[in-house]
């Protein structure tokens, strides 16, 4: 679950930065809360009570400055991200004394906030064991266990999910290593989730869904054998 805390006095800036990360986060298919806090004291105090992944923060609050706030977080041991927001350029460079992520001048627009989730959203991510990829215009958020199979198409991968099929520009190989111990290449224009796997017969691998992967015919039994020690291994739950 991803905690993301905003400390804003001016309710209409905490409406709007709310209403944009939920459709960020929603849109990304991640799971997360969205905390919000009117002032400096607030936010501490929340901060003892909750392990919040991202924060934030406007510089100018009304009972203190938000680079001030910023500060007393770092003095209190913590190392959780934070991205500014504000309506002036000042403090620009003063926000990476705090080691600030980013610095967004209001008005926060959608494009401003994904420019400003780039970096964090690496370590978000790895976090809730999702694939970052870019389908047609859009970069998209593809959970592993969403993923049924994956198939290639000359320099096209297309990821067959629970959700519909996304078209993107990967490589099997980089693909497998992202994935995990989870995925098979059972072909050479195939990877399998192997927790999706109903059934072997002959020629293919028949998924719950319904869906049919091919296993390949040279080094069948190899892959046949890496399936069952994965399935072995998942029954003793020893993986």
């Amino acid at each position: 679950m991803i905690k993301i805390a905003i400390c804003d006095d001016e309710p209409a800036d905490q409406q709007a930065l709310e209403g944009l990360l939920k459709d960020y986060f929603t849109h990304c298919g991640l799971s997360f809360t969205v905390s919000v806090f009117s002032n400096s004291d607030q936010l501490l105090n929340g901060l003892t009570e909750n392990h919040f992944s991202l924060l934030f923060l406007d510089i100018f609050l009304t009972d203190a400055s938000g680079m001030e706030l910023a500060r007393r977080i770092r003095q209190l041991g913590s190392e959780v991200p934070i991205v500014f927001t504000t309506m002036s350029r000042d403090f620009a460079v003063e926000s990476y004394e705090v080691d600030a992520l980013y610095y967004i001048v209001k008005p926060v627009t959608k494009e401003k906030l994904a420019a400003a989730m780039k970096k964090p959203l690496e370590n978000l991510t790895a976090r809730q064991h999702c694939l970052e990829v870019v389908s047609g215009r859009e970069t998209l958020l593809v959970r592993f266990q969403d993923i049924l199979y994956a198939e290639a198409f000359g320099n096209q991968i297309v990821l067959h999910t629970f959700q519909g099929d996304v078209p993107t520009y990967q490589s099997l190989n980089l693909l497998l290593k992202r994935f995990g111990d989870s995925f098979l290449r059972c072909h050479r224009s195939f990877l399998v989730n192997m927790d999706h796997i109903k059934k072997v017969e002959r020629k293919d691998f028949v998924l719950t869904s319904g869906a049919r992967v091919p296993i390949r015919t040279n080094g069948r039994s190899q892959v046949i054998e890496q399936y069952n020690r994965y399935f072995t291994s998942q029954l003793r739950g020893t993986k």
